[in-house]
Protein backbone atom coordinates (compact mmCIF):
# COMPACT_ATOMS: atom_id res chain seq x y z
CA UNK A 1 0.00 0.00 0.00
CA UNK A 2 1.21 3.87 -0.77
CA UNK A 3 2.17 5.52 2.75
CA UNK A 4 -0.36 7.73 2.44
CA UNK A 5 -3.16 5.03 2.50
CA UNK A 6 -0.72 3.36 5.62
CA UNK A 7 -0.79 6.89 7.83
CA UNK A 8 -4.85 6.75 7.00
CA UNK A 9 -5.16 3.50 8.35
CA UNK A 10 -3.34 3.85 11.43
CA UNK A 11 -5.13 6.47 12.37
CA UNK A 12 -8.11 5.11 11.40
CA UNK A 13 -7.13 2.69 14.35
CA UNK A 14 -6.45 5.00 16.90
CA UNK A 15 -2.92 5.35 16.26
CA UNK A 16 -0.46 8.91 16.37
CA UNK A 17 -0.43 9.68 12.14
CA UNK A 18 3.57 10.04 13.60
CA UNK A 19 3.47 6.40 13.67
CA UNK A 20 3.92 6.60 10.12
CA UNK A 21 6.42 9.01 9.90
CA UNK A 22 9.19 6.77 11.72
CA UNK A 23 12.64 7.32 10.89
CA UNK A 24 14.84 4.51 8.80
CA UNK A 25 15.90 2.09 10.95
CA UNK A 26 17.89 3.20 13.45
CA UNK A 27 21.98 2.29 14.35
CA UNK A 28 21.98 -0.15 17.44
CA UNK A 29 24.17 -1.50 19.77
CA UNK A 30 25.06 -5.05 19.44
CA UNK A 31 25.20 -7.85 22.58
CA UNK A 32 26.78 -10.95 22.07
CA UNK A 33 24.94 -13.48 24.00
CA UNK A 34 27.83 -15.47 25.06
CA UNK A 35 31.03 -16.51 22.86
CA UNK A 36 30.36 -19.91 22.19
CA UNK A 37 32.77 -23.48 22.10
CA UNK A 38 32.87 -24.39 18.61
CA UNK A 39 29.95 -26.76 17.39
CA UNK A 40 27.15 -25.47 19.83
CA UNK A 41 24.64 -23.18 18.97
CA UNK A 42 22.73 -20.74 20.68
CA UNK A 43 19.47 -19.41 19.41
CA UNK A 44 17.50 -16.43 20.35
CA UNK A 45 13.23 -16.89 19.73
CA UNK A 46 11.75 -14.21 21.37
CA UNK A 47 12.22 -11.00 23.55
CA UNK A 48 9.12 -9.59 25.78
CA UNK A 49 8.47 -5.82 27.20
CA UNK A 50 11.32 -6.45 30.10
CA UNK A 51 14.11 -7.32 27.38
CA UNK A 52 14.04 -10.83 28.65
CA UNK A 53 14.86 -13.54 25.50
CA UNK A 54 13.74 -17.03 25.54
CA UNK A 55 15.72 -19.43 23.33
CA UNK A 56 17.74 -22.47 23.39
CA UNK A 57 21.28 -23.85 23.43
CA UNK A 58 22.54 -26.55 22.10
CA UNK A 59 25.26 -29.21 23.98
CA UNK A 60 27.85 -31.11 22.47
CA UNK A 61 25.97 -33.88 23.73
CA UNK A 62 23.20 -33.03 21.54
CA UNK A 63 20.63 -32.12 23.73
CA UNK A 64 19.07 -28.57 23.45
CA UNK A 65 17.99 -26.85 26.47
CA UNK A 66 15.40 -24.41 26.46
CA UNK A 67 16.21 -21.10 28.15
CA UNK A 68 15.24 -17.35 29.34
CA UNK A 69 17.58 -14.94 30.43
CA UNK A 70 16.97 -11.46 32.27
CA UNK A 71 17.40 -8.06 30.72
CA UNK A 72 19.80 -7.77 27.90
CA UNK A 73 20.24 -11.47 28.28
CA UNK A 74 21.60 -11.62 31.47
CA UNK A 75 21.82 -14.37 33.54
CA UNK A 76 20.24 -17.54 32.43
CA UNK A 77 17.43 -20.02 33.46
CA UNK A 78 17.38 -23.79 32.38
CA UNK A 79 13.90 -24.33 31.59
CA UNK A 80 13.47 -28.28 32.07
CA UNK A 81 11.45 -30.81 29.48
CA UNK A 82 8.14 -32.39 29.72
CA UNK A 83 10.67 -36.09 30.13
CA UNK A 84 12.26 -36.36 26.67
CA UNK A 85 15.50 -34.56 25.81
CA UNK A 86 14.92 -31.14 24.33
CA UNK A 87 12.71 -27.84 25.03
CA UNK A 88 12.25 -25.25 22.24
CA UNK A 89 10.57 -22.15 23.22
CA UNK A 90 8.66 -20.13 21.46
CA UNK A 91 7.10 -16.25 22.94
CA UNK A 92 7.52 -15.01 26.11
CA UNK A 93 5.10 -12.17 28.11
CA UNK A 94 6.62 -8.96 30.12
CA UNK A 95 6.08 -11.70 32.90
CA UNK A 96 8.87 -14.26 31.70
CA UNK A 97 6.29 -16.75 31.41
CA UNK A 98 7.50 -18.88 28.29
CA UNK A 99 5.69 -21.02 26.09
CA UNK A 100 6.89 -23.69 23.04
CA UNK A 101 6.90 -27.26 22.57
CA UNK A 102 9.00 -30.00 24.51
CA UNK A 103 9.70 -33.70 23.86
CA UNK A 104 7.93 -36.18 25.80
CA UNK A 105 9.82 -39.47 27.38
CA UNK A 106 10.83 -41.21 24.38
CA UNK A 107 11.02 -38.03 22.24
CA UNK A 108 8.58 -38.89 19.60
CA UNK A 109 6.56 -36.25 19.89
CA UNK A 110 6.27 -32.78 21.56
CA UNK A 111 3.62 -31.52 23.54
CA UNK A 112 2.71 -27.58 23.86
CA UNK A 113 4.11 -26.14 27.41
CA UNK A 114 3.99 -23.22 29.57
CA UNK A 115 5.78 -21.84 32.34
CA UNK A 116 5.22 -19.69 35.47
CA UNK A 117 7.02 -16.53 35.81
CA UNK A 118 10.59 -16.34 34.81
CA UNK A 119 10.54 -19.51 33.20
CA UNK A 120 9.66 -21.80 36.19
CA UNK A 121 8.17 -24.78 36.23
CA UNK A 122 6.69 -26.52 32.71
CA UNK A 123 3.35 -27.29 32.55
CA UNK A 124 2.41 -29.79 30.02
CA UNK A 125 -1.07 -28.38 27.67
CA UNK A 126 -1.87 -30.86 26.33
CA UNK A 127 -3.52 -31.83 22.64
CA UNK A 128 -6.68 -32.01 21.21
CA UNK A 129 -6.43 -36.22 21.46
CA UNK A 130 -3.36 -36.76 19.10
CA UNK A 131 0.40 -36.91 19.83
CA UNK A 132 1.38 -33.54 19.01
CA UNK A 133 1.50 -29.90 19.19
CA UNK A 134 3.28 -26.79 19.78
CA UNK A 135 2.28 -23.05 21.63
CA UNK A 136 3.49 -20.09 19.80
CA UNK A 137 2.65 -16.76 21.76
CA UNK A 138 1.22 -15.80 24.83
CA UNK A 139 -0.23 -11.87 25.62
CA UNK A 140 0.87 -9.92 28.68
CA UNK A 141 -2.72 -11.72 30.38
CA UNK A 142 -1.63 -14.65 30.19
CA UNK A 143 -3.50 -16.20 27.00
CA UNK A 144 -1.80 -19.01 25.06
CA UNK A 145 -2.21 -19.65 21.38
CA UNK A 146 -0.60 -22.52 19.56
CA UNK A 147 -1.60 -25.62 17.46
CA UNK A 148 -2.38 -29.21 18.35
CA UNK A 149 -3.02 -32.24 16.77
CA UNK A 150 -6.72 -33.87 17.18
CA UNK A 151 -8.01 -37.09 16.92
CA UNK A 152 -8.55 -36.94 13.40
CA UNK A 153 -4.62 -36.30 12.75
CA UNK A 154 -5.14 -33.28 11.58
CA UNK A 155 -3.12 -29.85 13.56
CA UNK A 156 -6.02 -27.60 15.37
CA UNK A 157 -5.84 -24.12 16.50
CA UNK A 158 -6.35 -23.00 20.39
CA UNK A 159 -6.54 -20.93 22.70
CA UNK A 160 -6.19 -21.55 26.39
CA UNK A 161 -6.72 -19.54 28.96
CA UNK A 162 -4.75 -18.25 32.23
CA UNK A 163 -6.17 -19.74 35.01
CA UNK A 164 -8.15 -22.24 33.17
CA UNK A 165 -5.51 -24.08 31.08
CA UNK A 166 -7.88 -26.48 28.47
CA UNK A 167 -7.46 -25.77 25.14
CA UNK A 168 -10.14 -24.35 23.28
CA UNK A 169 -10.40 -24.93 19.28
CA UNK A 170 -10.76 -22.05 17.70
CA UNK A 171 -11.80 -23.63 14.38
CA UNK A 172 -10.70 -23.12 10.56
CA UNK A 173 -11.93 -20.95 7.67
CA UNK A 174 -13.38 -24.10 6.66
CA UNK A 175 -10.60 -26.46 5.78
CA UNK A 176 -9.65 -29.36 8.30
CA UNK A 177 -5.87 -27.82 9.06
CA UNK A 178 -5.04 -24.53 11.27
CA UNK A 179 -2.72 -23.31 13.55
CA UNK A 180 -2.38 -20.31 15.55
CA UNK A 181 1.61 -18.13 15.56
CA UNK A 182 0.75 -15.21 17.44
CA UNK A 183 -1.32 -12.99 19.36
CA UNK A 184 -1.61 -9.37 20.99
CA UNK A 185 -2.80 -8.16 24.31
CA UNK A 186 -6.39 -7.44 22.91
CA UNK A 187 -6.64 -11.63 21.96
CA UNK A 188 -6.48 -10.64 18.56
CA UNK A 189 -5.03 -14.05 17.44
CA UNK A 190 -3.67 -14.63 14.10
CA UNK A 191 -2.22 -17.42 11.74
CA UNK A 192 -3.26 -19.89 8.76
CA UNK A 193 -5.91 -22.15 7.71
CA UNK A 194 -6.65 -24.27 5.12
CA UNK A 195 -10.05 -23.47 3.20
CA UNK A 196 -12.56 -25.43 2.07
CA UNK A 197 -11.30 -24.83 -2.02
CA UNK A 198 -7.75 -26.34 -0.39
CA UNK A 199 -5.69 -22.80 -0.08
CA UNK A 200 -3.43 -21.96 2.62
CA UNK A 201 -5.00 -18.60 3.85
CA UNK A 202 -3.85 -15.97 6.69
CA UNK A 203 -6.34 -15.34 9.44
CA UNK A 204 -7.05 -12.52 12.38
CA UNK A 205 -9.53 -13.08 14.96
CA UNK A 206 -11.16 -10.43 17.13
CA UNK A 207 -11.06 -10.74 20.47
CA UNK A 208 -10.79 -13.75 22.53
CA UNK A 209 -10.51 -15.49 18.87
CA UNK A 210 -13.79 -15.24 17.69
CA UNK A 211 -14.72 -14.34 14.26
CA UNK A 212 -11.90 -16.01 12.40
CA UNK A 213 -11.53 -14.31 9.05
CA UNK A 214 -8.84 -14.26 6.21
CA UNK A 215 -6.41 -11.55 5.63
CA UNK A 216 -6.26 -11.60 1.78
CA UNK A 217 -5.26 -9.46 -1.36
CA UNK A 218 -6.72 -10.43 -4.81
CA UNK A 219 -4.65 -13.59 -6.65
CA UNK A 220 -2.26 -14.61 -3.79
CA UNK A 221 -1.70 -18.15 -4.22
CA UNK A 222 -1.19 -18.70 -0.01
CA UNK A 223 -0.05 -16.69 3.03
CA UNK A 224 0.66 -17.41 6.43
CA UNK A 225 0.53 -14.83 9.17
CA UNK A 226 3.24 -14.74 12.13
CA UNK A 227 2.31 -11.90 14.35
CA UNK A 228 -0.25 -9.08 15.45
CA UNK A 229 0.57 -5.96 17.28
CA UNK A 230 -1.56 -3.28 19.60
CA UNK A 231 -3.20 -2.32 17.05
CA UNK A 232 -4.11 -5.57 14.97
CA UNK A 233 -1.17 -4.67 12.39
CA UNK A 234 -0.21 -8.41 11.17
CA UNK A 235 2.96 -9.59 9.72
CA UNK A 236 4.02 -12.52 7.63
CA UNK A 237 4.61 -13.86 3.81
CA UNK A 238 2.67 -14.73 0.99
CA UNK A 239 3.25 -16.30 -2.41
CA UNK A 240 1.71 -13.85 -5.13
CA UNK A 241 0.13 -14.76 -8.68
CA UNK A 242 3.79 -14.80 -10.06
CA UNK A 243 4.97 -17.01 -7.57
CA UNK A 244 7.35 -14.77 -5.23
CA UNK A 245 7.06 -15.73 -1.44
CA UNK A 246 7.41 -12.08 -0.08
CA UNK A 247 7.19 -10.37 3.46
CA UNK A 248 3.54 -8.50 4.06
CA UNK A 249 2.27 -6.25 6.46
CA UNK A 250 -1.08 -5.01 7.19
CA UNK A 251 -3.15 -2.12 8.28
CA UNK A 252 -5.13 -1.79 12.15
CA UNK A 253 -7.15 -5.34 12.23
CA UNK A 254 -5.34 -6.85 9.40
CA UNK A 255 -7.09 -4.45 6.50
CA UNK A 256 -5.00 -3.67 3.78
CA UNK A 257 -2.25 -5.92 3.50
CA UNK A 258 0.55 -4.54 1.60
CA UNK A 259 3.75 -6.84 0.27
CA UNK A 260 7.13 -5.78 0.46
CA UNK A 261 8.99 -5.14 -2.65
CA UNK A 262 12.20 -7.76 -3.71
CA UNK A 263 15.66 -5.72 -3.09
CA UNK A 264 17.08 -7.61 -5.40
CA UNK A 265 16.68 -10.67 -8.19
CA UNK A 266 18.68 -12.64 -5.98
CA UNK A 267 16.56 -12.78 -3.08
CA UNK A 268 14.06 -15.99 -3.29
CA UNK A 269 11.86 -15.33 -0.66
CA UNK A 270 10.98 -13.17 2.09
CA UNK A 271 9.30 -13.25 5.72
CA UNK A 272 8.27 -11.18 8.70
CA UNK A 273 7.53 -12.88 11.91
CA UNK A 274 7.54 -9.81 14.79
CA UNK A 275 6.42 -6.53 15.22
CA UNK A 276 6.16 -3.88 17.83
CA UNK A 277 3.40 -1.66 19.06
CA UNK A 278 5.02 1.20 16.89
CA UNK A 279 4.59 -0.93 13.68
CA UNK A 280 8.74 -2.12 12.83
CA UNK A 281 8.59 -5.21 11.75
CA UNK A 282 11.28 -8.23 11.54
CA UNK A 283 12.35 -11.27 10.19
CA UNK A 284 14.43 -12.50 6.80
CA UNK A 285 15.00 -12.90 3.51
CA UNK A 286 16.57 -15.97 1.80
CA UNK A 287 19.16 -15.63 -1.33
CA UNK A 288 19.76 -18.11 -4.11
CA UNK A 289 17.89 -21.58 -3.35
CA UNK A 290 17.48 -20.74 0.51
CA UNK A 291 21.05 -21.43 1.04
CA UNK A 292 21.84 -17.81 2.47
CA UNK A 293 19.62 -16.21 4.57
CA UNK A 294 19.75 -12.42 5.76
CA UNK A 295 18.12 -10.55 8.78
CA UNK A 296 16.09 -7.98 7.91
CA UNK A 297 13.66 -5.45 9.49
CA UNK A 298 11.12 -2.91 7.75
CA UNK A 299 11.61 0.73 6.76
CA UNK A 300 7.87 1.75 7.26
CA UNK A 301 9.22 5.50 5.25
CA UNK A 302 10.49 3.64 1.92
CA UNK A 303 7.95 0.92 2.35
CA UNK A 304 11.43 -1.52 1.46
CA UNK A 305 13.26 -4.49 3.85
CA UNK A 306 16.44 -3.22 5.37
CA UNK A 307 19.34 -5.81 6.08
CA UNK A 308 20.33 -5.77 9.89
CA UNK A 309 23.94 -6.05 9.00
CA UNK A 310 23.78 -2.59 7.15
CA UNK A 311 22.58 -0.85 10.55
CA UNK A 312 25.18 -2.62 13.20
CA UNK A 313 28.51 -2.99 13.74
CA UNK A 314 29.13 -6.89 14.19
CA UNK A 315 32.21 -9.18 14.75
CA UNK A 316 34.36 -9.27 11.27
CA UNK A 317 33.02 -11.79 9.49
CA UNK A 318 29.50 -11.96 11.13
CA UNK A 319 26.49 -11.42 9.42
CA UNK A 320 23.11 -11.61 10.90
CA UNK A 321 21.23 -14.63 9.67
CA UNK A 322 17.32 -14.08 10.85
CA UNK A 323 15.63 -11.93 13.05
CA UNK A 324 13.18 -13.23 15.75
CA UNK A 325 11.87 -10.67 17.88
CA UNK A 326 11.04 -7.57 18.39
CA UNK A 327 9.93 -5.51 21.67
CA UNK A 328 8.17 -1.60 21.76
CA UNK A 329 11.33 -0.42 22.57
CA UNK A 330 12.88 -1.46 19.30
CA UNK A 331 15.23 -4.22 20.71
CA UNK A 332 15.64 -6.95 18.42
CA UNK A 333 16.73 -10.85 19.22
CA UNK A 334 18.37 -12.03 16.07
CA UNK A 335 21.08 -14.83 15.12
CA UNK A 336 24.02 -15.02 13.70
CA UNK A 337 25.74 -17.07 11.15
CA UNK A 338 28.38 -18.17 13.87
CA UNK A 339 26.08 -19.58 16.08
CA UNK A 340 25.73 -17.20 18.50
CA UNK A 341 22.32 -15.19 19.23
CA UNK A 342 22.38 -11.01 18.96
CA UNK A 343 20.58 -8.93 20.85
CA UNK A 344 20.31 -5.17 19.13
CA UNK A 345 19.37 -2.25 21.41
CA UNK A 346 18.86 1.59 19.58
CA UNK A 347 21.35 4.28 20.57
Amino acid sequence: MELQTLCRALATGGCLAATCALAAPPAFRVVDLGARPPGIRVQGNAINAAGQIAGSVLTHDAVTHGVVSGPEGRGRVILGTLGGTWTSPAALNASGRVVGLSALVGNDHPHPFVTADNGVDLVDLGTFGGDQGYATGINAGGWIVGAAQGSDLYMHPFMAGPGDLTLHDLGTLGGRFAAAYGINDAGQVVGDSDTAEGRQQAFITDAGGTNMRAINKPHLISSTAWAVNASGQVVGSAIDWDGSDRAFITGPNGADMSLFPRRSIKVLSSTLVAINAAGQAVGSEYLESREVSVAVMTDNVRHVLVPLDNVTTLPPGVSLEWAEGINDAGEIVANGDDRHAYLLIPI
